[in-house]
């Protein structure tokens, strides 16, 4: 799958089965033009190999996008997401830190390192991750999300 590229403005927004969040890659966070070429094709390979459930091809795909371009969060998002799944939580752990590093405000990130953080049996990394990510929802109004955040907090304590 082949995209078009124009500098300045949004290149890609997909939206799956993320409760219809949308995904978008700023062109700002791309860099050459060949390179963000490359970005783009192994970022959608490898969303679709993870729409696919297919998490070991994904990660290599991400892999490949974040060799593309090391600044591209949501490829190191997806690839901490599809370590999760293959039961890889320190990989994990270690691409939503990048993320966080890139982006702090990513909110859904602290949520899922915190989920990495009780598989790895560490409850105060844990517990601290899905308070910010708790946080994060209350301040945006969501306070579904923000409850069924703090009943996982108190199942940990």
């Amino acid at each position: 799958m082949m995209y078009r590229l124009k500098i300045g403005i949004i290149i890609l927004v997909i939206t799956f089965g993320l409760g219809g969040m949308p995904l978008a890659i700023r062109a700002e966070e791309l860099p050459k033009p060949a390179i963000q070429q490359k970005f783009i094709d192994f970022y959608g390979q490898g969303l679709e190999k993870f729409k696919g459930k297919n998490y070991q091809e994904a990660v290599g795909k991400f892999t490949k996008a974040i060799e593309a371009n090391p600044t591209g969060e949501l490829a190191y998002y997806f690839r901490g997401i599809s370590r999760s799944y293959l039961t890889d939580n320190q990989g994990a752990i270690q691409d939503f830190d990048r993320v966080l590093e890139i982006n702090p405000s990513f909110s859904l990130v602290y949520y899922f390192r915190g989920l990495a953080y009780i598989e790895t049996g560490n409850k105060k990394p844990a517990i601290s991750d899905l308070q910010n990510a708790a946080n994060f929802y209350k301040q945006q109004g969501d306070i579904e999300t923000y409850t069924a955040i703090m009943e996982k907090i108190k199942s940990l304590q």
